[in-house]
């Protein structure tokens, strides 16, 4: 295995290899209610699917900014390529990930990321659809927390 190649054993009967594709071009853009403070712009490139389209690899980056992240349905396992990272997950604890440093978010797991400059990382991507009473619960959350941060508009 070269250094530019990443092999993954996905568990079946097949062996992943991911080249690094250099300059990633594809934006992937974070919604508005996702961004914390100053203007996260963020890139992907995906380099493998399976067939039923539930695990997936890619790689991302983003500019600096705070932006907070859910994993509602996915577990996904990240290694850190490039940049720097603050990651504070739900449980409260701040992981400072740097080049080389690996880490995993289970399904259901929000976490709130601080780019100061920049970011790279590779991730491995396993979907978990949720059931759709989950989806609705997970959907009333969201607007509550949302309203509850929104200042109230004057009477």
């Amino acid at each position: 295995m070269t250094a530019a190649m990443n092999e993954v054993d996905v568990g079946l009967p097949l062996t992943v290899q991911a080249k690094d594709p250099g300059p990633l071009s594809t934006p992937s853009p974070l919604s508005p209610e996702q961004i914390i403070s100053g203007t996260p712009e963020a890139l992907i490139a995906d380099v493998y699917h399976s067939p039923d389209n539930t695990f997936h690899m890619s790689f991302w980056s983003c500019t600096s900014g705070r932006f907070t992240w859910s994993y509602l349905d996915v577990n996904e396992a990240i290694t850190i390529l490039a940049g720097e990272a603050f990651v504070t997950t739900s449980d409260g604890v701040t992981h400072h990930l740097v080049p080389g440093v690996s880490m995993a978010f289970g399904r259901g797991e929000t976490a709130t990321w601080h780019v100061p400059v920049y970011i790279r990382k590779m991730a491995i991507v396993h979907l978990q659809p949720r059931s759709f009473s989950r989806k609705v619960l997970d959907k009333l959350r969201r607007e509550i927390r949302l309203r509850l941060r929104s200042p109230k508009a004057p009477a």
